[in-house]
């Protein structure tokens, strides 16, 4: 995990870019709706799940965006993630459940 937000640290990017990109792949969303649903979900969720959501985000979009199917994207970029912080896919997908839903509602919330 500390490998997982030492190097999200490092990136040149806002913090939870990838939240806000998952947002942005989603039809008709803006870039103020999702700028409002990342900062939202940011004071929602714990920096540890924001860092493993994140995480997927970031395998999960150019997998997608190379022709992959969303849920086999979604499961290729769980499973990787799982397996750098010593768990199983379902614990993690148990674990990411609430902030996606958290996700959602703040998107929703947004529009």
């Amino acid at each position: 995990m500390k490998r997982l937000i030492l190097a999200a640290a490092l990136l040149p990017v806002p913090a939870f870019a990838d939240a806000t990109s998952m947002c942005l792949d989603r039809p008709n969303m803006t870039d103020d709706v999702c700028a409002c649903a990342t900062d939202a979900l940011a004071l929602a969720v714990s920096e540890e799940d924001r860092a493993l959501y994140d995480a997927i985000g970031t395998l999960y979009l150019p997998e997608k965006a190379a022709g992959t199917p969303f849920a086999d994207a979604w499961d290729m970029a769980v499973d990787a993630v799982a397996a750098e912080n010593g768990t199983t896919r379902s614990a993690l997908q148990r674990k990411m459940n609430p902030v996606g839903r958290a996700h959602r509602d703040a998107i929703e919330a947004c529009e």
